[in-house]
C-alpha cells in the first residue's frame, strides 16, 4: 500500500537523503520540507498532462442563467445585468467544481437521431443508439463574486453542461504507476535546496523528474482511445472538423513550472 509517507522518503532516498520520515506531521527538517512542498508538487503533477486516472466527468451547478433560457425565464433585457446575469455573450455561468484542477472540455448533451437500433440478426445490447455527436463547447474560467464572495465560475452556452476535467487525487494508491515514479522524481528535485542547498544536483533532479513526467506522458497516451485533445493551429485552418472531444482542451500538456529551469 502506497502512502504519501511512502512517496516523500523515495523522493528523499532520491538525493541521498539517509534520515527517512514517519508521517508528514513530524517536526523533523526532512517532514517540514516535504509538508510545505508536497500538495503543490501533487497538483502540479496533476495539471502537467490528462492522465486517465484523473478523468472526471459532473454535471455543473447553474450560478446564472440569461434571461429567455429555460432556467431563467424572465423577459430578456437590453441591459446587461451583473448580479443576476452572465457576462455577455454567454447564456450560462456555473460553479467551478471544488475538487477541479484543470477543466478539460465542456462535453455536450447527448442527442439520440430517434432512429432504429440496427437489425442484423444480433442481440441490441451489441449496438448504441445511433446519436448526434457535436463538438464540444466552448467556456471561459473566470472569477465572479456571488453573494459578496469571490468564487471561480465557468462562462459557456451549454444548457445542463456536463464538464470533463482533471480532478485532485491524493491518494497515491489511485495513480498510475509511472505517474508515481514520476511525483517522486518531481518532490526530489524540489527537496534538494532546502535540505542540501546542492545546486548541480537541482538541476539533475529537474532533468530526472522531466524524463520521468514524458516517460509517463506516453505511456498514459498508448492506454487511452485515440483522440486529439489538442488541434495545431497548422491543422485547424485545413478546416479540420474532430469529434466532441476536440478543439477546446486547454493544452498543451502545462509543465510544472518549478521544472522550468
Amino acid at each position: 500500500m502506497t502512502t504519501d509517507v511512502d512517496i516523500s522518503n523515495r523522493a528523499l532516498q532520491q538525493i541521498g537523503q539517509t534520515k527517512q520520515i514517519g508521517n508528514l506531521n513530524e517536526q523533523s527538517a526532512e517532514a517540514k520540507a516535504v509538508r510545505m512542498i508536497y500538495a503543490n508538487t501533487r497538483q502540479q503533477m496533476l495539471r502537467a498532462a490528462p492522465w486517465n486516472f484523473a478523468n472526471k466527468a459532473a454535471y455543473l451547478t447553474v450560478l446564472k442563467a440569461a434571461p429567455g433560457t429555460p432556467e431563467n425565464p424572465s423577459a430578456t433585457t437590453n441591459i446587461w445585468e451583473p448580479e443576476t446575469q452572465p457576462r455577455p455573450p454567454w447564456l450560462y455561468e456555473y460553479a467551478y467544481p471544488s475538487d477541479c484542477l484543470d477543466v478539460r472540455y465542456i462535453m455536450p448533451q447527448i442527442v439520440s437521431t430517434g432512429g432504429p437500433l440496427p437489425n442484423v440478426g444480433f442481440p441490441s445490447y451489441y449496438y448504441q443508439q445511433p446519436y448526434i455527436q457535436p463538438q464540444a463547447q466552448r467556456f471561459s474560467v473566470i472569477v465572479d463574486t456571488i453573494a459578496g464572495n469571490q468564487v471561480r465560475a465557468i462562462l459557456t452556452n451549454q444548457q445542463l453542461a456536463v464538464a470533463v476535467y482533471t480532478v485532485d487525487v491524493p491518494n497515491p494508491q489511485l495513480w498510475d504507476a509511472l505517474f508515481q515514479e514520476a511525483m517522486v522524481q518531481a518532490l526530489a528535485s524540489q527537496l534538494v535546496i532546502p535540505l542540501s542547498g546542492d545546486k548541480s544536483l537541482r538541476v539533475q533532479a529537474a532533468q530526472a523528474a522531466m524524463t520521468s513526467i514524458n516517460t509517463a506522458r506516453v505511456r498514459d497516451g498508448n492506454e487511452n482511445l485515440t483522440t486529439t485533445e489538442f488541434t495545431p493551429e497548422w491543422i485547424k485552418v485545413r478546416g479540420y472538423q474532430g469529434d466532441w472531444t476536440t478543439g477546446y482542451y486547454n493544452g498543451p500538456f502545462a509543465t510544472p513550472s518549478f521544472l522550468l529551469l
